[in-house]
């Protein structure tokens, strides 16, 4: 089974617009269990909109409604571009997110990209499970039954073992890593590699890479204190204007107009509202 790597620990992908355009956002990581490699988190949408936008991440989520009206279970995929997503107005969700490499029961990883389907229609059994979630009182006790009843069916088979290397040497060298090199490393033919990663992921190491280091771009730029010139240097592009680019290809932002919208809204609302809520004693960035 796949265990979590220190990297992973240390970066689990962000959704920001979670963060920025919904209500009483909090999430937490559990670490004490390697072999179940999922963050959980909440929000509640607001009732002035219900368009919530979406970023690359190379994740798969499970998303429920609470609302013991109309129990909702969707299981979603990850973009490639950056989306915008419909929600219920008024409505608490709480959510599942895998880390990338992971998708959920015996569905192939590539089948998940761009996708919303009903949890129902892949876990007919689920039903019950889906409302105990719905209903529940609190955060905790929703990570709880959802643990016991949905995630040991939910963990899908391991990976092919040439993918598991090329997903675990792009996440922990930040993205900074070319298909030439996993070539190298693995003894393939880079052809050959990028075929079985695409057969595998649904989409190339290229874009993986590129999507996992936006990603470390979006955790330093929550943190206020780092010079833009600074992840520029630090995630390896080439200059500033390379990096806003490539930002802006997978977020429609670029990094300051991101780092402003940040600003203004710690100053609303306060930065446990931007920030992520520690759970069991680990905050997820």
């Amino acid at each position: 089974m796949y265990t979590l790597s220190s990297s992973e620990l240390q970066m689990m992908p962000i959704q920001f617009g979670f963060q920025l355009e919904t209500k009483f956002y909090m999430e937490g990581k559990m670490t004490q269990k390697p072999d179940q490699p999922v963050l959980y988190y909440e929000f509640y949408s607001s009732a002035q909109t219900n368009h919530i936008h979406v970023v690359p991440d190379g994740c798969v989520d499970v998303l429920f409604s609470c609302d013991s009206s109309g129990q909702i279970a969707e299981v979603c995929g990850s973009v490639l571009m950056p989306r915008t997503l419909t929600f219920q107005t008024n409505m608490r969700y709480f959510g599942v997110r895998f880390l990338p490499g992971h998708g959920i029961g015996a569905i192939p990883l590539k089948d998940w990209i761009e996708q919303r389907i009903k949890l129902q229609d892949i876990l007919p059994s689920s039903s019950e499970s889906i409302a105990q979630i719905s209903s529940a009182v609190h955060f905790e006790e929703r990570v709880h039954v959802f643990e016991q009843l949905l995630l040991p069916q939910m963990l899908g088979e391991p990976l092919p073992q040439l993918v598991h290397y090329c997903l675990e040497q792009i996440t922990n060298r930040r993205g900074c890593i070319a298909i030439h090199d996993l070539s190298q490393y693995t003894g393939y033919s880079a052809r050959y590699v990028r075929k079985k990663f695409e057969e595998t992921v649904g989409f190339s190491p290229k874009l993986f890479a590129q999507i996992v280091r936006f990603q470390h771009a979006l955790h330093m730029i929550m943190k206020e204190e780092l010079d833009l010139l600074d992840i520029v240097h630090e995630q390896g592009y080439y200059d500033h204007s390379h990096f806003v680019n490539n930002f802006k290809k997978f977020s429609h932002l670029s990094p300051q107009q991101l780092r402003t919208e940040l600003s203004r809204l710690r100053h609303i609302r306060g930065a446990d509202h931007v920030l992520s809520t520690s759970y069991n004693g680990r905050a997820s960035f």
